[in-house]
């Protein structure tokens, strides 16, 4: 059995600080979930506060960037925000949102992005695959519609990584987005 359920099953979802510690230990990450261990607190990783960095396919950074996630809906969904960061003010300039419930009949995890003051959206249906979290959906932006895909990967309770592509061409073919990684700015877990 993975030891981070198992731990987590021992210590509530409010003292993930003492799961940090005994994960240093241990290195105990989220990697190794079967899928008959998933629920909707499989990503609860996303919750507490991250900073993120951007780059682009040759691997140089874009942006900086920070996120926070938390439980909204009495616990049934999750919601993380992004704040893009402007380098010389330190003060946000693009924000968005996503919000995550989990279809317990399906195993996967409905996902809605926005923007703040942008016109468009995106809809994702995620899926845990071999400890990584996996999407494909649409969405619509400035540009116009177009297929997305990403994957979760490299999750641990104080890192995980990122990569998108898109296809504009209804999936015949796909083009790197971006790719992140983020780290935990408080090294205690939620």
């Amino acid at each position: 059995m993975n030891k981070f359920l198992t731990l987590k099953f021992i210590f509530p979802a409010r003292r993930y600080a003492n799961l940090i510690a005994i994960s240093a230990l241990f290195s105990i990450s989220v990697k190794g979930y079967s899928q008959t261990q998933i629920d909707a607190h499989t990503i609860d990783f996303f919750i507490g506060e991250w900073d993120v960095t951007v780059v682009d396919i040759e691997g140089k950074v874009t942006e900086k960037a920070r996120t926070a996630g938390r439980h909204i809906l009495e616990n049934t969904a999750l919601q993380s925000d992004y704040y893009g960061i402007n380098p010389q003010t330190g003060k946000s300039y693009f924000r968005g949102s996503t919000i995550r419930t989990f279809v317990a009949s399906e195993q996967i995890w409905v996902v809605h992005w926005m923007m703040s003051n942008l016109k468009g959206y995106t809809y994702l249906e995620e899926k845990w695959v071999d400890g990584e979290l996996h999407a494909k959906g649409h969405g619509q932006d400035a540009h116009g519609d177009f297929l997305e895909k990403y994957r979760y990967y490299d999750i641990s309770l104080i890192s995980y990584s990122f990569e998108m592509q898109r296809s504009k061409d209804n999936g015949k073919t796909w083009h790197f987005f971006n790719r992140i990684y983020a780290k935990r700015r408080d090294r205690r877990a939620p």
